[in-house]
């Protein structure tokens, strides 16, 4: 694999699952273009600044945007210990409930799906067996994306660097 391949691969994986430094870097760009200030200096100022602008930025749009978000952020954050527990544990509740409810309706499709026909009520016709799956709930709304290959990456010396730079155009495709 070459090179600028290689580097691609590794920020569409960065982009898809994101890790704090792919987030950093994000947040030092925003920085950058907002405050048109060379990335290389954004890089030196104390992270704190950076932070406290880019979620100054972020809770201005939101409140701007969404009023009912941003009061659920400042409630959030806001709250106590026994709060944030109640509310995890109320979220939970929800959660389990809705699984239970699915579970239900699978088991309830399944069964409809097992029947030969079904006899509408008042019309006396017969409607033929569905053959369609029921989804198992763990792939329910659950996205699959290839898997990463393996990358291994070795690096060039500054002069073979050089060469073959020229022979690349601004998007790193050859020439």
């Amino acid at each position: 694999m070459d090179y600028w391949k290689a580097l691609k691969i590794i920020a569409l994986n960065n982009v898809v699952n994101g890790s704090e430094d792919y987030e950093l870097r994000r947040i030092f760009r925003w920085f950058s273009k907002t405050f048109n200030t060379p990335l290389h200096y954004v890089e030196e100022l104390p992270i704190e600044t950076v932070l406290q602008h880019y979620y100054e930025n972020a809770y201005e749009e939101l409140r701007s945007e969404d009023y009912r978000e941003f009061e659920q952020e400042w409630s959030e954050l806001i709250e106590n210990e026994k709060e944030r527990k109640e509310r995890l544990q109320k979220a939970e509740a929800e959660k389990a409930s809705e699984e239970e409810f699915l579970r239900i309706s699978q088991e309830m499709a399944k069964k409809a799906a097992e029947k030969k026909s079904i006899t509408l009520k008042g019309v006396g016709e017969q409607v033929p067996k569905i053959e369609e799956k029921v989804p198992d709930s763990g792939t329910l709304g659950k996205e699959t994306l290839p898997a990463v290959p393996e990358i291994k990456m070795s690096f060039l010396s500054e002069s073979d660097f050089s060469l073959l730079a020229e022979d690349l155009d601004k998007r790193g495709n050859r020439k």
